[in-house]
């Protein structure tokens, strides 16, 4: 995490060694224009709104569009008979301001270019996500989302990344602190198999109103516990990391905007 904060603020960091200044320096300014930053939920692996791995009830803000590129290793990959691990790169959309849509490109890294008749980029997914209800007072929010349809109606030759699911969020604040709940369910649904999340799956995040823009995580998606951070930067860059099954570092960056 930290050397992908390096790389983002690089030009910043050359600008003051250059003229003279040097660690102090950079660190105040970075202290100082985190203070001007959001709060951090937002994109979990998959490119949906989420945890680490698993989604949640929560939706960015109406006209909020994020685009980003993750990493999961080979293990967990369910492209590519688990020998490549998968990088994601994606986009996604929330407007009307209770649907969220999301475009993604899975690639297999290490895959010679030569030998695959269609190029690095092999797996194309769309997901969409509707909140039912949203959170208020005593009541958590509830979402339905549904990835990489397309079987049910002989539209998707390929079906890696299916997911159909129920989630609820529920957030509490105590001394300082902002804690949210997630419980989930993922269900096969007509002729679309759920494939990313099998069953119940959910966690928590955790995090401190003097710094809304660091979270961590905690979570079971169906098949294995995982762990992580988020930071957002300037309100419009993530970093994420963690470890997955507690272990195997996964992660990747993403930036929003309000259109």
């Amino acid at each position: 995490m930290l050397s992908g904060i390096k790389r983002v603020l690089s030009p910043f960091y050359k600008s003051l060694y250059i003229t003279g200044f040097y660690r102090l320096p950079a660190i105040l300014f970075l202290m100082v224009f985190l203070q001007f930053t959001g709060r951090v939920s937002a994109q979990s692996l998959t490119g949906t709104t989420g945890l680490f791995h698993i989604p949640t009830a929560e939706m960015m803000s109406d006209r909020t569009f994020m685009a980003g590129v993750h990493q999961i290793p080979a293990k967990y990959s369910l492209y590519g008979r688990g020998l490549h691990d998968n990088r994601y790169g994606f986009a996604t959309l929330t407007f009307l301001p209770r649907i969220e849509l999301m475009f993604r490109y899975t690639y297999l890294l290490g895959v010679d270019r030569s030998s695959r008749t269609s190029g690095p980029f092999m797996d194309r997914m769309v997901a969409a996500r509707v909140l039912i209800i949203r959170e208020s007072g005593y009541r958590p929010a509830l979402l339905f989302g549904v990835h990489d349809p397309g079987q049910a109606f002989d539209v998707a030759a390929n079906k890696y990344f299916g997911a159909n699911y129920l989630v609820t969020t529920k957030h509490f604040s105590a001394a300082g602190f902002r804690a949210a709940l997630h419980a989930g369910y993922a269900f096969d649904l007509f002729n679309e198999a759920t494939q990313v999340y099998d069953g119940l799956f959910g966690g928590m995040s955790l995090s401190h109103q003097a710094l809304p823009w660091f979270e961590i995580m905690a979570e079971n998606d169906s098949f294995r516990w995982n762990a992580a951070a988020k930071l957002l930067i300037l309100n419009r860059v993530q970093l994420m990391a963690g470890l997955m099954e507690l272990k195997n570092p996964a992660g990747g960056i993403s930036y929003r905007v309000t259109l």
